[in-house]
């Protein structure tokens, strides 16, 4: 899986689903390569009115807003892939011994 253009870390799971999460500002391309033929995708809640794109087996669709976000392929509900897009992520900031700082950004899984 990439958005725009730079890959994400996919978690498969025993549940069994997999899923991503990634920080965004504005509207990103997802394009997923899937390990079966792809017919038909549903990208959930439909509400969202995401209309994905397939072109061999990769998907492609925009995400416009942070929310959360299922893909099911050839309306396979048993291995869904769950995409958690976040925005504004609190920025964490830790003290060390001998006054070395670390900055990173907080990620949370949303689930």
């Amino acid at each position: 899986m990439t958005v725009d253009g730079i890959p994400v870390h996919v978690i498969d799971n025993p549940v069994p689903c997999s899923f991503a999460a990634f920080e965004m500002e504005q509207a990103v391309s997802v394009e997923i390569e899937s390990k079966v033929t792809v017919k038909w995708v549903d990208v959930r809640p439909l509400s969202a009115g995401i209309k994905p794109v397939i072109k061999e087996d990769k998907i492609c669709f925009t995400i416009t807003e942070p929310g959360n976000y299922s893909v099911e392929i050839n309306g396979k509900l048993s291995h869904p892939l769950f995409i958690f897009p976040r925005s504004g992520l609190p920025k964490v900031s830790l003290k060390l011994k001998w006054d070395w700082y670390i900055h990173r950004e907080a990620y949370y899984a949303g689930i």
